[in-house]
């Protein structure tokens, strides 16, 4: 969030790019991966349990 990737720019597969402009430090750990997969998973399930307790 927050990293802007400069047009034209060329990004391996699985690089971790960080910063304004944005940089490419390295690559990315599967623990970073399965994050960025499953956190809205886990967002929109949270969202579902606090409607259906009514703390919307």
């Amino acid at each position: 969030a927050g990293c802007l990737v400069g047009q034209g720019m060329k990004v391996p597969d699985r690089s971790l790019v960080v910063g304004v402009p944005g940089k490419i430090k390295g690559k990315a750990t599967d623990e970073q991966l399965w994050w960025v997969e499953e956190a809205p998973k886990i967002y929109v399930e949270m969202t579902k349990k606090y409607k259906e307790l009514g703390l919307e």
